[in-house]
């Protein structure tokens, strides 16, 4: 079931660092913005996925019993991008430090499952033993394939966004210096071009087929490679670091690197 609940199509335009969510003092937190419910306290136990699963399924907590793990997209929801490490947004807490890392419900490549450690701010494909974190609300309906729109000239529209997309991506890699001014000098449809901070970035990635070797919509962005490309937001803690996103089978989510490295750029407005 999960597996179609990839994304909320609105999530690309989230703040860095969520805020507005709310302590219902029952034991769960609502966020507003994705209306999704959320287990306030994890007790740090590590599981097995198919443990993790089972617990969140069968956990009664602010007398719901509709619990469950959430999907890549809705744990990426929390993280706090304005933060260094740890970067799970209050109100939720955390008994656990840098091995913090829980899982989803999305299948990846290998037999493994998407994992979000938050130490790092990254998703990527894991097995073994992790921590959980329970959700619940509605997941998203909207089916991935209707949300992008090409729009005949270069750029796809997004709709669930409202974003609009440079189709083919920068080649080659350039610093995150040169790809602010790479976009805001793109004369592509009329111009007005920038560099997507993180959440808009992540908020194309498609995890949704686990034998993909590219987490893109190949419909909408054809040219779509497993490549590392720079976002806009900078890491807080560090006036040479900035947040990528990689599209690739093995590390579908975002780190950090040093400014001057070069990655692809794809440009937003």
């Amino acid at each position: 079931d999960a597996i179609c609940a990839i994304d909320y199509p609105d999530w690309g335009n989230r703040p860095l660092s969520p805020s507005g969510m709310v302590d219902n003092g029952n034991g769960a937190v609502t966020d507003p913005q994705t209306g999704l419910v959320w287990q306030r306290v994890e007790d740090g136990t590590t599981l097995t996925w198919n443990g993790a699963r089972d617990f969140c399924n069968a956990l009664t907590l602010a007398n719901k019993s509709d619990w469950r793990l959430p999907t890549v997209a809705e744990l990426e929801s929390v993280v706090d991008y304005t933060a260094h490490n740890n970067s799970l947004v209050w109100p939720l807490s955390v008994s656990t430090s840098s091995a913090y890392t829980p899982w989803t419900a999305v299948p990846a490549p290998g037999g493994k499952h998407w994992a979000i450690e938050f130490y790092w701010g990254v998703a990527a494909p894991t097995s073994g033993w992790q921590n959980v974190r329970c959700v619940r609300g509605k997941p998203a309906t909207q089916p991935w394939a209707q949300r992008f729109i090409d729009g005949g000239d270069g750029t796809v529209t997004d709709k669930g966004t409202g974003l609009v997309w440079q189709q083919a991506a920068s080649s080659p890699p350039i610093p995150q210096a040169a790809a602010g001014s790479y976009c805001t000098g793109l004369a592509l449809g009329a111009g007005g071009w920038r560099l997507p901070n993180i959440r808009e970035l992540l908020s194309i990635a498609h995890r949704a087929d686990a034998n993909a070797s590219v987490f893109m919509d190949l419909t909408a962005f054809p040219s779509a490679t497993a490549d590392w490309f720079w976002s806009a937001t900078l890491r807080t803690t560090s006036t040479t670091d900035g947040w990528q996103v990689n599209f690739g089978a093995t590390l579908a989510g975002s780190y950090y690197d040093t400014l001057t490295n070069s990655a692809k750029v794809r440009c937003v407005k």
